[in-house]
């Protein structure tokens, strides 16, 4: 006899994933966590993320903060991505 047990964060993975809620709730969680991601400075100045296709867009209303996160993307890329633990975003752009 075949057991369909799962725990309940596998099962909510799998639900979300037959959905396609994946990205949306990874770009839910950016959101609550972006000040601890980014960095107070950052955080103060963001408008909104977010997530489409692997692509996290973040909205600034500081332009001279948008260039300085443009030039040191690729950083920033990373220390995000190793902060969100195996769900890697695959390009940032700052707008």
């Amino acid at each position: 006899m075949k057991r369909n047990e799962q725990s309940l964060g596998e099962a909510i993975r799998s639900f979300l994933a037959a959905n396609g809620m994946e990205e949306k709730m990874l770009e839910t969680e950016i959101y609550q966590r972006w000040d601890d991601l980014a960095g107070r400075d950052v955080n103060v100045k963001t408008r909104k993320v977010e997530l489409k296709n692997g692509l996290l867009t973040v909205f600034l209303t500081s332009s001279v903060l948008r260039n300085e996160l443009s030039m040191n993307r690729s950083i920033f890329l990373e220390r995000l991505n190793q902060r969100l633990k195996g769900r890697p975003i695959k390009d940032i752009q700052f707008r």
